[in-house]
């Protein structure tokens, strides 16, 4: 009777930290997008010292084991937040923290209360864009079979509401069970939103996932291969290699006209800061549409180094399936024309899923 005591304490206490991080999470996401209010830097500190803090309640109350790899991350993540002053190089470290909190927090249905709130935050932006006429910025953009207009459907860019929507798809995806009748209708509602948005990655990206789930619906809660997960921890210094393709191959025309003068910006990027340690800072606020190189050349090679290392931890101190190798490509791929690396909203459902998975493994 002692210990079920105990235990139900225990769950009250990491409910208490579990939800107030994914409520900040979200509220970091969405509170600008409702509000307009431009203040990410100050957001981004803000949940930094809401990880900060959680870690340690964390270390008070249990006997937390942090691993090396945890360790080297955040000592990077500092070391390089101190010489450069830059407080966005602080990432990888939050991102540790992130799963070093939820890998000893033991609290049921986290990643379905991630899943609602983040569906009714997004339900309410598109409800004010056509009811009210809210937050419009649809724009019209040359593509190469003619000019497009593309709805922004609340948010400050057509890109940034299928960026978000992807987060929303990753933690259904992650929930279901083996419906195959669900990611139907996720392919139909995809396909409408593509079809007002013109987001092509976001959308090519999604419907991949939902036929391979579809092909592996038998498998998705298997264990992937070791070499499956070398495959999954390598692709972003694989994926990088490719883009940077994009800067020695800059002058080609067929590249420059599919990717709307993509190349040509980056090598104009690299020319202007070349490889650091510590990134150039003032390349945040540029037009940077690929995630590895805009971490690579903004936020340094420690900085990429540390990402690196933080989802290599992530693979292999967890059961992986082929349910979480799908979720992850399909992050990684999008990544090449969208700043995504580093978007928590997006990593923070495998980081749940992940930990929850693993417990209910070792409790079994």
């Amino acid at each position: 009777m002692v210990n079920e005591n105990k235990m139900v304490r225990q769950s009250k206490y990491d409910y208490v930290i579990s939800v107030p991080l994914i409520t900040s999470l979200l509220l970091l996401v969405f509170v600008p997008v409702l509000f307009g209010y431009n203040a990410a830097n100050v957001l981004n500190k803000y949940f930094s010292l809401i990880v900060v803090l959680a870690m340690f309640l964390l270390l008070l109350a249990k006997d937390v084991k942090v691993k090396t790899i945890d360790w080297i991350v955040i000592a990077l993540s500092m070391f390089s937040t101190v010489l450069a002053k830059d407080f966005s190089l602080m990432a990888p470290a939050v991102l540790i923290m992130l799963m070093i909190c939820f890998d000893n927090l033991k609290c049921d249905k986290l990643l379905l209360y991630y899943f609602v709130i983040y569906l009714f935050f997004m339900l309410f932006i598109v409800g004010k864009y056509y009811l009210f006429n809210n937050g419009v910025h649809d724009v019209m953009m040359w593509r190469v079979d003619g000019f497009v207009t593309r709805k922004s459907l609340g948010f400050a860019h057509p890109n940034i509401f299928m960026v978000e929507y992807v987060g929303l798809c990753f933690s259904l995806l992650l929930i279901l069970k083996k419906k195959r009748f669900v990611y139907l209708l996720l392919m139909v509602l995809t396909s409408f939103l593509f079809y007002l948005t013109k987001s092509r990655t976001e959308f090519y990206m999604i419907m991949v996932a939902l036929v391979a789930m579809l092909i592996w619906n038998k498998r998705l809660n298997n264990p992937i291969s070791k070499s499956m997960k070398s495959i999954l921890a390598l692709s972003p210094l694989f994926l990088l290699l490719a883009s940077s393709l994009l800067i020695i191959y800059s002058n080609n025309e067929f590249l420059n006209l599919h990717l709307s003068g993509r190349p040509v910006l980056y090598r104009q990027f690299f020319d202007s800061s070349g490889i650091t340690l510590f990134g150039n800072s003032s390349l945040e606020s540029e037009m940077f549409d690929n995630g590895y190189l805009q971490m690579f050349l903004s936020k340094g090679l420690i900085t990429f180094v540390g990402y690196l290392m933080a989802m290599w931890r992530l693979i292999f101190s967890h059961k992986v399936n082929f349910r979480i190798f799908i979720v992850l490509m399909a992050l990684y791929f999008c990544a090449v024309t969208e700043t995504i690396l580093f978007k928590f909203e997006l990593i923070l459902p495998l980081i749940i899923y992940l930990s929850e998975n693993s417990q209910r493994i070792s409790n079994d």
